[in-house]
């Protein structure tokens, strides 16, 4: 029998992750730049500081990337889903791990959500409803347990239509 095996979110979720992240690092570049060409174009102990500064943003600004990747991949390595034998399972979570199973039978609904940057880039939020849950904006934010946040587009509709069959549910196809 083989073993069950676990998937990831995908690369382009890793890289969308890696660049949210990395917002701190894009200041403290643009920061060191600005103040490098100031010093450059001005003379005396002014422009010497200046140089300093930028020098000390451009090392901030590397280590804010560093960390920014090391915490993405963690988060990425860590947030696994499993389309398993009675239930569809998601292990999330870095320093405190959490898995949740959501039996098929209680799966009413499974949605996908693309704003425009995730059309763009083909990616999808995958949403799925269960019994007790309406279908409620800020309760899908807050309280649903099997939310995919940023995965492949041609992924989350295999998801979706499996989920689906798995929970006996019909799909409700709008033209």
């Amino acid at each position: 029998m083989e073993p069950i095996r676990y998937q990831y979110l995908g690369y382009k979720t890793f890289l969308i992750l890696t660049f949210k992240k990395s917002r701190v690092f894009f200041i403290f570049l643009i920061i060191s730049i600005i103040l490098s060409l100031i010093g450059d174009n001005i003379e005396g102990g002014f422009a010497s500081i200046c140089s300093k500064i930028a020098l000390v943003g451009f090392f901030l600004s590397l280590i804010s990337f560093g960390s920014a990747l090391l915490f993405t991949w963690l988060e990425y390595h860590n947030y696994k889903f499993l389309l398993g034998e009675n239930a569809f399972k998601v292990q999330r979570g870095i320093l405190h791990k959490e898995e949740v199973a959501i039996p098929y039978r209680q799966i009413q609904n499974v949605n996908i959500k693309r704003s425009l940057f995730d059309q763009i880039v083909g990616l999808s939020k995958l949403i799925i409803l269960t019994a007790g849950h309406e279908d409620r904006e800020e309760e899908i934010r807050t309280e649903s347990e099997g939310i995919l946040p940023s995965i492949d587009k041609d992924l989350a509709q295999k998801i979706q239509d499996e989920l689906l069959r798995k929970a006996n549910v019909e799909q409700v196809v709008m033209k």
